[in-house]
């Protein structure tokens, strides 16, 4: 079974949908359960990108409510007889009590192994990550596209020394074409290279990496190479046991789709040790990153730091979080409102009220 929602792109839109299911009267009907849920989801959207200062979602979501209760379906979350409302099953029940207790660790674990077990496609993607090897869309920038080698350099992370052969019969295609056009084109080229005989396609390639992204499977950066850009998708996971003291094993599959076993990166960083780990990193990105007025930019040092260690984004801002929180600072933290986007997001804190920063300086 595949993924084929391209607006399903985060596991969170599925406990909205439990949630909704376990508030409603069992005498609601399923088009009103639908209704409900979709409604839900759209206000989680807006709400989180006004919070983070985002531009209002343009999607309505309203065939989100079927799309999600589908896929709990798949899962064993719900069921319903033809015509009939969706009911939650036990195991549905189960996930709601994780949700309750605020065990997200269990609960992500088991989110992992239902997605994994369930749909082809987003196994083949991690799968791919998981062998170490990262995946570079370009970007493309018009201004640059005269230059006969800039096609060539956008392929070579994908093609290696073939790229420039790609390169000439792209070249041979016809010449109106939009710069967003043209990046299309290349990472259709980029993904049949990739996943040729699975036909993921681009938009879809997106929903599917950002469903990853938000099990921790994988991160998503901004990132360049040979004078071009690129978004860059990476896992801090890994297929087999490094040593390394945060990785903890799980048993996803065991019909040879995936190894049996995958170790997640997991760091906790209430231990002093982990947050150490991460302040000497961010030491480093500090001397190698630009500044303005002596402070950077987070999403960069998020960057910068996720890779070097190969730990989940969301590991990142705990880390920030708990050492802006030390008795003794080590970091300050500001806001400048310029360059947030959805791939640029600010550091959030709650700490009574809800703050957001984006830039980040050493106290030394």
């Amino acid at each position: 079974m595949n993924i084929t929602s391209y607006n399903i792109n985060d596991v969170t839109f599925h406990y909205i949908g439990l949630r909704v299911l376990q508030a409603l009267p069992d005498t609601v009907a399923k088009t009103n359960q639908l209704e409900t849920i979709s409604n839900s989801i759209h206000n989680h959207v807006c709400g989180r990108s006004l919070r983070l200062m985002l531009p209002e979602p343009k999607g309505t979501y309203r065939s989100a409510g079927e799309k999600v209760c589908q896929e709990l379906r798949h899962f064993g979350f719900v069921s319903a007889a033809k015509g009939m409302p969706y009911r939650l099953t036990q195991d549905g029940l189960d996930v709601l009590s994780l949700l309750d207790g605020n065990r997200y660790t269990d609960l992500r674990r088991l989110m992992i192994k239902v997605h994994l077990r369930t749909y082809d496609n987003l196994r083949l993607v991690l799968q791919h990550h998981l062998d170490g090897e990262a995946v570079w869309r370009p970007i493309v920038e018009e201004r640059r596209l005269s230059d006969e080698r800039y096609v060539n350099h956008l392929l070579e992370p994908t093609f290696g020394t073939a790229a420039q052969s790609y390169a000439d019969a792209f070249a041979d295609l016809p010449e109106k074409r939009s710069a967003k056009g043209i990046e299309s084109e290349l990472t259709g080229m980029v993904l049949w290279r990739l996943f040729g005989h699975f036909k993921v396609k681009t938009a879809l390639f997106r929903t599917l990496c950002d469903r990853l992204a938000s099990l921790r499977l994988i991160n998503t950066r901004r990132a360049a190479r040979n004078g071009c850009d690129f978004i860059k998708t990476y896992s801090p996971c890994m297929s087999s046991n490094k040593q390394l003291p945060w990785y903890t094993p799980l048993e996803v599959s065991d019909d040879g789709s995936l190894p049996k076993v995958i170790y997640v990166c997991e760091p906790n960083m209430k231990m002093r040790d982990c947050q150490d780990a991460v302040l000497k990193t961010l030491d480093t990105a500090f001397k190698e990153l630009p500044a303005v007025g002596g402070y950077h930019a987070i999403p960069d040092l998020r960057d910068f730091v996720c890779e070097r260690m190969m730990i989940p984004e969301p590991a990142f801002d705990d880390a920030v979080n708990r050492l802006l929180d030390r008795p003794e600072p080590v970091l300050s933290a500001g806001l400048g409102y310029e360059g947030i986007t959805a791939q640029r997001k600010p550091l959030v804190r709650k700490r009574g009220d809800t703050q957001l920063h984006n830039l980040l300086r050493r106290i030394k």
